[in-house]
This record gives C-alpha cells, sequence and structure tokens, in this order.
C-alpha cells in the first residue's frame, strides 16, 4: 500500500446501520486529510442507504470536506478499486440475538450478553462467517490490495475465518477497551491510556499512564479500583474480583466478560443479584434503533445538526488508521486491534486472533510485543481460541460435529444434554440462514462451497 497524498476510496458495507454509518461519517467529516475522499456506502436497504448517502452529503457540505459518496446495493460495483472496505454488518442481529437468548433461558442457561462467546456466540458464529466470507471473497477478487477493517462479532471468530480462508488483510476494531479505560478514568477523575491484551471482550488491562504527563499511573489506578464501592462501579463489580485474583483488570464490563467465564453464576430467573446483572434485554435495543431513525430523521430535515456537540472522533479507530496507512497522517500506536498473534503475545498460537496495541505507518499496522501472559490468565484464553478454531471450522464447512464439540468445550456448558438440545434448536431456529448445515454434515464429509471459491 503507497504512502501518498492522493486520498483513499473507503468503502462501508453496512451502512445503513444508523450507529455505524453516523459514526463513519461525523469521524470522516472532522478529519481534514481525507478532504475530497470517495466514499463508497453498501447496503442491502435501499431506503436505509438512500437517507445515510444524504446524511453524507450534508455533514460533507457543512464541513466543507467535499467527499464524492455514491451508494449501492450490489457490493461488487462498489468494491472494485477499493483502498479500504469497513464492515459492518449482520442478518436481523436483534431478532435472531432474542432468539439465541431466549432458547438458552428455555435449556437453563441465562447468558448476560450471548454475542462473542457462550452459546449464543456459536449461534452468531454459524450465522455470519458464511455471509462474511463472501464479501470477504468479493474483496479478494475486485480489491485485492485492500485492507478490510471490520466491526462485525463476533469479532475474534470473523477475523479468524477471514485469515485463515482468504488472502484479505483484516483488521477487527472495537471500542470495548476504551470502555474499560474510560471507566478508570471516571473512577480518577482524570484522563489516562490503558495499556492490555488479551482477546475481544476479554482483554485484560495491566497497564496505565496519565495522558497529559504520560507518567506511570497504575499503582494509583490499582489502588482505586481496588477500593472503589459497589455504586462508584456498578458495570464492574465482577471484573474487580477477577482483578483481585488475577492482577489485571479484564474489560469492557461484567456483561461482556461473561460470555467467557462461568463463575458469575446467575440464578434460575437469569439474575445475578450479588453483580446486579440480568440477561441482554432485546426491547433496549429496538428502542435505541427507534431513537436513531429519529435522530437521523431529524439531521436530514434539518432540525438538528449533526455536528452539534461533536467533540473529537468517536473512538471506534478506523478512520485514524486509514489516515496513518496511507500516509496522510503520521505514525502512532492504536490502543487495541485484532490481528494474528504473529508472536505479540509468547504463549499463545501464532496465528490465534488476539486484541493487542498496535503501531499504525504509512503501509504498516504491526501489533506491539506484549510478551506473555500470567498462566491463570492465558489459560482462560487459550481454551476461547479453541473453541474460536471450532466454531470457525463449524461455519465454513457445516460441521456439526465441530459445533457440538465447540459447546462443549463452552465453560458457560456444563451440561452435555443442554449441548445437544441447543445446537439442535438453533440450527432448527436459523435454517434459513444455515443451508450448509442442512443435510446433516459429519466432519469426515466435504461440504458443499460457499459461494465464490471454495475455502
Amino acid at each position: 500500500m503507497p504512502a501518498c497524498q492522493t486520498r483513499p476510496v473507503i468503502t462501508l458495507i453496512g451502512a445503513g446501520s444508523r450507529v455505524f454509518g453516523f459514526n463513519m461519517c461525523t469521524d470522516i467529516c472532522q478529519t481534514p486529510p481525507l478532504k475530497g475522499a470517495e466514499v463508497r456506502l453498501v447496503d442491502l436497504n435501499a431506503d436505509k442507504l438512500k437517507s445515510m448517502h444524504r446524511l453524507f452529503e450534508l455533514v460533507s457540505r457543512s464541513t466543507g470536506m467535499g467527499l464524492r459518496v455514491s451508494s449501492h446495493t450490489d457490493r461488487r460495483e462498489a468494491l472494485s478499486g477499493s483502498d479500504f472496505v469497513i464492515l459492518s454488518v449482520a442478518v436481523q442481529r436483534i431478532d435472531r440475538w432474542e432468539t439465541d437468548l431466549a432458547i438458552s433461558r428455555k435449556h437453563g442457561i441465562a447468558e448476560l450478553q450471548g454475542e462473542c462467546g457462550g452459546p449464543g456466540g456459536l449461534s452468531l458464529t454459524l450465522r455470519n462467517i458464511p455471509p462474511i466470507l463472501d464479501i470477504a471473497y468479493d474483496i479478494e477478487a475486485l480489491a485485492p490490495n485492500a485492507v478490510l477493517l471490520n466491526f462485525s462479532n463476533p469479532m475474534t471468530r470473523v477475523c479468524l475465518a477471514v485469515n485463515r480462508h482468504t488472502r484479505v488483510r483484516t483488521v477487527g476494531l472495537c471500542h470495548g477497551l476504551l470502555s474499560g479505560q474510560n471507566m478508570l478514568g471516571r473512577l480518577l477523575g482524570r484522563q489516562m491510556v490503558v495499556h492490555g491484551c488479551g482477546i475481544n471482550h476479554f482483554n485484560w488491562i495491566s497497564g496505565a499512564k496519565w495522558a497529559d504527563t504520560r507518567e506511570n499511573a497504575w499503582p494509583e489506578v490499582a489502588a482505586a479500583f481496588r477500593a472503589a464501592r459497589a455504586e462508584d462501579i456498578p458495570k464492574w463489580l465482577y471484573v474487580r474480583e477477577l482483578f483481585e485474583v488475577f492482577g489485571r483488570v479484564p474489560s469492557p464490563d461484567d456483561r461482556h466478560i461473561a460470555d467467557f467465564v462461568h463463575h458469575w453464576g446467575a440464578g434460575q430467573d437469569g439474575v445475578n443479584r450479588r453483580y446486579r446483572t440480568s440477561p441482554k434485554e432485546m426491547h433496549a435495543y429496538r428502542e435505541q434503533a427507534v431513537q436513531w431513525e429519529r435522530r437521523i430523521a431529524s439531521y436530514l430535515s434539518g432540525e438538528k445538526d449533526p455536528m452539534a456537540g461533536r467533540k473529537g472522533l468517536s473512538g471506534e479507530g478506523a478512520i485514524p488508521i486509514i489516515c496513518a496507512m496511507w500516509g496522510l497522517a503520521p505514525p502512532y500506536e492504536e490502543i487495541s486491534v485484532n490481528i494474528p498473534n504473529r508472536g505479540s503475545i509468547t504463549n499463545l498460537p501464532h496465528d490465534a486472533i488476539v486484541e493487542v496495541p498496535a503501531r499504525v505507518s504509512p503501509g504498516s499496522l504491526e501489533g506491539v510485543p506484549m510478551r506473555a501472559l500470567p498462566p491463570g490468565i492465558r489459560s482462560l484464553i487459550a481454551r476461547q481460541l479453541e473453541i474460536a478454531d471450532l466454531a470457525v471450522e463449524a461455519a465454513v464447512h457445516g460441521d456439526r460435529d465441530k459445533a457440538l464439540e465447540a459447546l462443549v468445550l463452552d465453560p458457560l456448558v456444563t451440561d452435555l444434554a443442554f449441548a445437544r438440545a441447543y445446537l439442535d434448536d438453533i440450527l432448527q431456529a436459523h435454517a434459513d440462514l444455515l443451508p450448509r448445515f442442512a443435510a446433516g454434515q459429519r466432519s469426515e464429509e466435504p461440504a458443499p462451497a460457499l459461494t465464490g471459491r471454495t475455502p
């Protein structure tokens, strides 16, 4: 990838998503080096795509960015010649997520998040990997030098699938570690920059510096976090208990890390009163979607200014990475990215997808060396990487055996009967999105090829 002063071609797949589309729009339009850049918006929903196109043009004009914006319901016509592809997709995300949580509860397990790990994480893997690989095959064919910046979950597994089964250079991005950083900053009343590594939604903070002086802040952070009252950290009570055991702060919060460990142990009603947590309620997501529709409508009508109150970028990371990799901004260190390990964490597999800081410079994004994880944390993460490996291969090949193995390995699944019943139920509930499982595929049988090319 050249370091040059020409503007990159940026393609957003899933641009009709209100939060994703809005954040990318306002981030680009607050980045002067991208003035005049070509931005291609892709979404299957023509109505949402049309309104997001109007928003991009509105904000581009109001900020003087002069973006060249186009819209496409056919991603292939948008991908040709793209330099960066930013991806955020999920099929019927809220409805299918609600179905997964209901199936878990039906069989006696109340997941808190059920997205990047746990039984729900397997279901989402099986649904999301095939269509995302189809997108990656198109990138490989039409924009072979493009960098894919992925926001789609389950992050670790999506990035593993694309890196393993295509030649597309892929970087996964999530603001989860920033949530932990912001929580600690609020607790101490002072901005800081944290340092950590692990996997997505299960990143372990091991250090911190004050944002203004860059001096070591970890002793003060650790002492304040240990002494915090429950009302000061209501979403991090279980996080604190794990910190007291392992000496690092797992991030983002109780709800997310509960996808990977069973200790929080909800009651039969799904509520853990000790940690004040209960399973994800989809009505909040539905209400948020309604609010965002109204918000976008108010921008397009001129009732509100989409840039009013914006104080810097969203924190999602994609746009600063693009500028630094394209040579339009100085090199810098991104707080966390999801990339192949390649020795960053010395006691995890070489090609596993890990979440680590990265040095970003023209044409380059490289993980920062983090050395070895403590044995206990390494053990927790290593099991999740093994589950991810099985889940990805189950999704790619329609392999029921590997899907069952992934469930049996999962620490949230303590009963074989649950594993079998849950798998039966999700394969039936989502059969329209899981055609590769229709024939009852077993691991020794060849699976039909995905659209695009055989992995």
